[in-house]
């Protein structure tokens, strides 16, 4: 069957699983299960990001638009990691993870309320 591609889906979003389901308490099974899940769709989310990458820029752009997406997904990890352990302590690890996988979730659903995302289009040549 054919995919409708007037509404997005961001299988990225799939990544905040496993922190939700270690938030939830679920069982170590379902927790590997989800980060199966996860994994695949953070896997399938990074190919179509390239692909539209190289769709979208000329050869000679590419570099430099990958190095641009590389240095923002740097710069944001060491953040990530300062927010971590003082927000674990203050609230406990348990609402830590679920706040983690809420925001893992909204930074990645985020974008699709652009309507420039949404609208995307590639030209295949």
């Amino acid at each position: 069957s054919r995919v409708d591609s007037s509404r997005p889906v961001s299988p990225t979003a799939c990544f905040a699983l496993p922190a939700l389901a270690l938030a939830a308490r679920l069982p170590i099974a379902a927790v590997a299960a989800l980060s199966a899940v996860g994994e695949t769709g953070l896997l399938l989310s990074t190919r179509l990001y390239v692909t539209a990458i190289q769709r979208t820029f000329d050869p000679e752009m590419m570099s430099r638009v990958s190095s641009f997406g590389l240095t923002g997904s740097a710069a944001a990890y060491p953040l990530g990691l300062a927010c971590a352990a003082p927000l674990a302590s203050a609230v406990t690890v348990g609402p830590a993870l679920g706040l983690a996988g809420m925001a893992l979730a909204t930074s990645m659903l985020g974008p699709l309320l652009a309507p420039s995302i949404r609208l995307f289009e590639q030209s295949i040549e």
